[in-house]
């Protein structure tokens, strides 16, 4: 791979997967689709995660991205993972989704929870 990058974004991409592996989260790096991309990771059931790595952060324009990928692989969940500048760690990086979609996933929670009895 010649394109510095793309190198860049393949690396972030597999930290990220490093990182949720490591946290019991099974997860690896899906396959460029082209127009019909489906994000960057697969194996979380219902969610697309679309990885950026750049130097300057359009958290906007990931997260329409992660919403197109997301129809495309037929989830509800989506979110932009961006790499934090001068952190090295995926750990670091910002998980951005719209405010109306946490809100949902806030209330789906709740809704688990109340379903689910206290614990």
């Amino acid at each position: 791979m010649s394109n510095p990058s793309k190198q860049k974004g393949t690396r972030f991409e597999t930290q990220g997967v490093e990182y949720l592996n490591s946290r019991d989260v099974e997860a690896e790096r899906r396959a460029l689709h082209g127009n019909t991309d489906m994000g960057d990771i697969a194996g979380v059931p219902d969610w697309t995660f679309e990885f950026k790595n750049r130097k300057t952060l359009d958290v906007g324009g990931a997260i329409d991205e992660a919403r197109v990928e997301a129809s495309n692989a037929g989830t509800r969940w989506y979110a932009a993972i961006v790499k934090r500048p001068r952190k090295g760690s995926a750990a670091e990086a910002i998980a951005a989704m719209p405010f109306s979609l946490l809100v949902d996933l806030i209330l789906e929670l709740r809704r688990l929870n109340a379903a689910n009895g206290p614990s």
